[in-house]
């Protein structure tokens, strides 16, 4: 008898997730799965709610006054569920873990090196020889090692709009997150930048989940292994890589909302 195939456990659940700020519904009702070596785009017009959804994972959304949220946010972290809206979740370690990249690269003005030892220094307490070689790794994932190895103590802010993305990208990673979230990461770089940063983002899902955020249907196209479409704080259409990759489905949908 041939051994049944393991369905994986997802990463992420989001269940009946809907949020309000000041009395204004953003969200309503949003349901979604993230799984091991997917990468899933939320796509629709300016306001739909996409960073909403991104920020509810992390509880960003708490940073803005008259935030209420509702529903259920769970991660699994080594084989143990997370409620992250349960009073015990310790926010600082949540945000350790749901690593989040920006729509513009935000370095801090310090040293390339800096950047990316910071954080291990005040977040996990790393002694400096833990510290380089954690740091050398990150940039080593962000494919900018090679490019700044003898330069380490310049500033953070010689570099270009694309270096910057993945110096942001790799003080994320240092930290070694379970899921990455992607708030438009390439909406400020240009055409050869974004190519580099989405490739690099095909690597990664291979070792985290990602739920990204795009406005570009020629991106979602390229990396997304599944989308799902928001329009007024609701999911009202999804997408599986098959039906993205098939050009009269994807725009029928894209016509349909947008």
């Amino acid at each position: 008898m041939e051994r049944m195939k393991r369905i994986p456990e997802p990463m992420l659940e989001i269940a009946d997730l809907s949020v309000r700020f000041a009395g204004k519904q953003v969200l309503e009702s949003v349901n979604l799965d993230l799984y091991p070596g997917e990468l899933v785009m939320a796509i629709g017009p300016s306001g739909s709610g996409k960073t909403t959804l991104l920020r509810a994972v992390n509880r960003l959304n708490e940073a803005y006054p008259h935030c209420n949220t509702r529903g259920q946010v769970r991660i699994r972290l080594a084989d143990r569920w997370w409620d992250i809206y349960a009073p015990s979740t310790p926010l600082a370690e949540l945000r350790l873990r749901v690593g989040m990249v920006f729509q513009h690269p935000n370095p801090l003005p310090f040293s390339i090196y800096k950047n990316v030892a910071l954080p291990l220094r005040i977040s996990l307490g790393m002694n400096p020889k833990e510290t380089l070689l954690r740091v050398q790794r990150a940039l080593e994932a962000v494919q900018l090692w090679s490019e700044v190895k003898d330069r380490l103590h310049d500033s953070a802010l010689t570099l270009s709009g694309g270096q910057q993305q993945r110096l942001c990208l790799a003080r994320v990673l240092a930290l070694e997150p379970a899921l990455l979230l992607l708030d438009e990461p390439t909406a400020s770089l240009d055409f050869k930048a974004t190519r580099h940063i989405e490739a690099l983002f095909q690597t990664l899902k291979q070792r985290y989940p990602i739920l990204a955020v795009t406005h570009n249907p020629g991106q979602m196209r390229r990396l997304a292994d599944r989308v799902m479409v928001l329009q007024d704080g609701r999911c009202v259409a999804a997408m599986s890589r098959p039906e993205i990759e098939d050009p009269e489905h994807s725009r029928r949908v894209m016509e349909a909302f947008f």
